[in-house]
């Protein structure tokens, strides 16, 4: 029974992370604040257990956070954004310092 009300709160989780970083996008593009260029390449570096130092090593430039709050499993959990001119982006959140999801969409 814990595995499956801890299962549903990372999917809830994930879900609020994916819809917060969407509305961030949005903002930033309307704001003509859009961060750095990143590619696929780039993104594919970006590995599980990755420190934000080495992702930003990866992609070459540093990302944008989209938010930052306490985990409801314990510890930190902070996404951060790259987007390129053409809308295309990437996502990677950390939890307690580590990548623990990463997302993308249309990326060269």
């Amino acid at each position: 029974m814990f595995l499956i009300k801890a299962w549903a709160v990372m999917v809830a989780f994930g879900f609020a992370v994916l819809f917060v970083v969407g509305i961030v996008i949005g903002i930033g593009v309307m704001t003509g604040e859009v961060g750095a260029v990143v590619t696929q390449e780039e993104f594919e570096c970006v590995r599980n257990g990755m420190t934000y130092r080495q992702v930003v090593a990866c992609i070459g430039e540093q990302g944008t956070e989209a938010m930052s709050f306490a985990n409801p499993l314990g510890g930190q959990s902070v996404t951060y954004t790259w987007t390129n001119p053409n809308m295309s982006n990437a996502s990677v959140t950390f939890d307690n310092g580590r990548v623990t999801m990463k997302a993308s969409a249309l990326l060269p």
